[in-house]
């Protein structure tokens, strides 16, 4: 049998019964932690997948396998009745990924891939190439049919707000001596999640130095993102000025009180630092969502960012539509707002998921609400002029290149 050993940074190695280290599934677990960036809880997800798969193999060498083998595995996890068949998708693409990272590391060769009848390649698990524009690298042909899920819930303004306020009470009344700054230390994490759209890991992960020093006001200012980010994928967004001079005002203030009393001076280098001196001072990503949960369990990390991104949206798409109107431009450009977008998120392709957010934006905008089911009206005036003074500025820029 094999078992999982967590090692003392929360890494996981797979042994056998022996306690004979599994090589290739513990390489492959650590890669997806220290070189893809993922989650810790992401990959013990994957790690006690990649396990039951093992000890379903027995005997039989991990790479002597083929597709009907792992129709097989499929066919007795749903007879067991024990999984819903999303769940068991997971299973049969977790392992179908571990095997795709072997063949094309060099730890096997020819075990999964799409059959090529030209060069004569073909494999023991075939799998179909994925189609362009797919962020994916191929397609299993037999998971499971699944009921088509609906599309998960967008906060509305007032949630976010009931947020705000709830963690800031519950904050304000825990008798730190530090609670008012660590107050507006919480309250700026959770904005720079709910309005620039940050990942949990981004969060904690912002280093000081990527905050401009100084921010002129009504302006979109470009931020670059170089640590906690998905694959270590340096990524540019526009964050509103506003944000920014109060993030500068809290560096400046509240958190150096945080550094003196809290670690004795020794500075952890980032914006958002712990009161605790576990791991150096720094927030672990699951203490965001520990701490949204114990204000409104229904609103999650990712919730926040597909707040701050249909909020993105709904403001390009409003500049657009003022300029149409205007006569500055024909027609509203759709997949511009769509480009910007992906590119905000830190997406390299459009996918039907950013066309769904602009979808939402759009409908928000020309309801009857209008966009304050999104944000107050003022500081949405606010962010519509901050967007298109830097739009302005953008092409006085080119001007004077050409």
């Amino acid at each position: 049998m094999f078992e999982l050993l967590p090692t003392k940074n929360g890494q996981h190695i797979v042994i056998d019964g022996s306690g004979v280290l599994q090589r290739h599934v513990t390489h492959y677990l650590l890669d997806l932690e220290s070189v893809q960036c993922h989650e810790k809880s992401y990959v013990r997800q994957i790690a006690y997948r990649l396990k039951a798969w093992l000890n379903w193999l027995g005997e039989r060498d991990i790479y002597d396998v083929t597709d009907r083998l792992l129709c097989k595995y499929r066919d007795e996890l749903k007879i067991s009745g024990d999984l819903e068949a999303k769940a068991i998708n997971y299973r049969i693409s977790s392992v179908c990924a571990f095997y795709w990272y072997a063949e094309n590391t060099g730890l096997c060769r020819g075990v999964i891939g799409s059959n090529d009848m030209l060069s004569g390649r073909v494999f023991r698990i075939v799998v179909n190439l994925a189609t362009q524009g797919s962020s994916a690298n191929y397609k299993i042909p037999f998971l499971l049919g699944t009921v088509q899920q609906a599309r998960k819930r967008i906060p509305s303004a007032d949630e976010i707000a009931a947020l705000k306020d709830g963690i800031a009470d519950k904050t304000l009344e825990c008798g730190h001596p530090l609670a008012e700054e660590i107050n507006v230390r919480n309250q700026l994490m959770l904005r720079w999640m709910a309005e620039a759209g940050l990942r949990r890991l981004e969060v904690v992960s912002l280093p000081v130095s990527a905050i401009p020093p100084e921010v002129m006001p009504g302006t979109m200012v470009r931020v670059t993102l170089t640590k906690g980010t998905k694959f270590r994928k340096v990524r540019d967004i526009e964050v509103e000025s506003l944000l920014l001079q109060e993030t500068l005002d809290y560096i400046a203030y509240e958190r150096p009180e945080i550094v003196r009393k809290c670690h004795a001076g020794h500075d952890p280098g980032v914006v958002f630092v712990s009161t605790h001196n576990a791991n150096g001072g720094r927030f672990t990503a699951q203490a965001i969502t520990d701490q949204l949960d114990s204000v409104d369990s229904e609103i999650s990390p990712h919730g926040l960012r597909r707040y701050a991104l249909t909020r993105y949206a709904a403001y390009l798409y409003r500049i657009q539509l003022s300029l149409y109107k205007a006569g500055e431009i024909a027609e509203i450009d759709r997949r511009s707002i769509e480009l910007r977008l992906t590119q905000q998120a830190g997406h390299e392709k459009i996918s039907t998921t950013f066309r769904w957010y602009v979808d939402m934006a759009i409908a928000m905008t020309l309801s009857d609400s209008g966009i304050s089911s999104l944000e107050e009206s003022r500081i949405l005036l606010q962010t519509q002029l901050s967007m298109i003074t830097s739009q302005i500025e953008a092409a006085r820029s080119l001007a004077k290149e050409v």
